[in-house]
């Protein structure tokens, strides 16, 4: 736990390349103990793949977050969170490598579960919300990004503190989105 810890700091500092023998070492200590099925193992390869998606290694990343997503859809029941989360970080390494069209349905998915089981105005939402947009400016199809946008700008403005930085990023991205317009 203390490495996974220190890991995440690093993380969080910018320094995933630091943070990656830490999550790397971790998941191996999990390995060892936990069968592979676990949902330990799961947590571990979804931290070691986050940090593998910054760094711009996609196929290990891909393979851990399809690894740990098939580990959550064999536990959880299908509306589960932690399934969503996996989705979403699949459909992250996903669209970094410009698979956009097999990302899609990944973030429609976490969206839908995210929906239901918290309703439409959670900031986990918001995530999803803001990822189908950046997908879907990614194929060129800006108008349907639009309100997807514009419903994550509502949802982060109802929900974080002015000034907070990812209602910055989504203005940043709404804009950038219009400007693909030409609006």
């Amino acid at each position: 736990a203390a490495m996974v810890r220190l890991g995440s700091n690093l993380s969080q500092q910018g320094r995933a390349g630091d943070a990656e023998p830490l999550y790397r070492e971790a998941l191996a200590r999990l390995r060892r103990i936990y069968p592979a099925q676990h949902a330990a193992i799961a947590v571990g390869e979804r931290n070691l793949a986050k940090i593998l998606n910054e760094l711009g290694r996609y196929e290990e990343a891909e393979r851990l977050y399809r690894s740990a997503l098939a580990i959550r859809e064999q536990l959880f029941p299908a509306g589960h969170p932690n399934i969503a989360s996996s989705l979403n970080g699949l459909a992250s390494v996903l669209g970094k490598q410009f698979r956009y069209k097999e990302a899609e349905p990944l973030l429609r998915r976490a969206i839908a579960i995210w929906e239901a089981r918290f309703g439409s105005e959670d900031l986990s939402v918001a995530v999803g919300y803001s990822n189908l947009a950046y997908n879907l400016a990614g194929q060129g199809r800006f108008v349907e990004a639009d309100p997807l946008y514009r419903r994550t700008l509502a949802i982060r403005q109802a929900k974080l503190p002015d000034g907070h930085p990812d209602i910055a990023t989504t203005l940043s991205n709404l804009a950038a989105n219009l400007d693909d317009q030409h609006r």
